[in-house]
């Protein structure tokens, strides 16, 4: 049995402030695997995007330091499956163990 989250509720004190960085977000909830996990570099979301990777940057910051992704600099990502999972149960508390445990190299606010 499959669950979604989507969960804007516990996240709407942030969403004026993640606004610049959406398109960034929704590609995430795209791309993510079924523990929420994405590995992309900065330099292929600028080449994707066609925008400068300055841009990316202060993008991935946006969103870590609102709490809706953690990021290291390798290219690897959680997003947040409090903020948004759909799949198993089981795949969801792990993608919840992860991201608990995943060190972001952009702090939380």
């Amino acid at each position: 049995m499959e669950i979604c989250i989507y969960n804007l509720a516990d996240f709407a004190d942030v969403m004026k402030e993640i606004k610049p960085a959406m398109l960034l977000l929704n590609i995430f909830m795209a791309k993510r695997d079924d523990f929420n996990r994405i590995d992309v570099g900065k330099k292929e979301i600028s080449a994707a995007l066609d925008i400068p990777e300055r841009t990316v940057a202060r993008w991935l910051g946006i969103l870590a330091k609102n709490g809706l992704i953690k990021y290291k600099y390798s290219g690897s990502a959680r997003l947040n499956p409090d903020f948004f999972y759909i799949g198993t149960e089981k795949n969801y508390n792990r993608a919840k163990e992860e991201f608990q445990k995943f060190k972001s190299d952009i702090a939380f606010k």
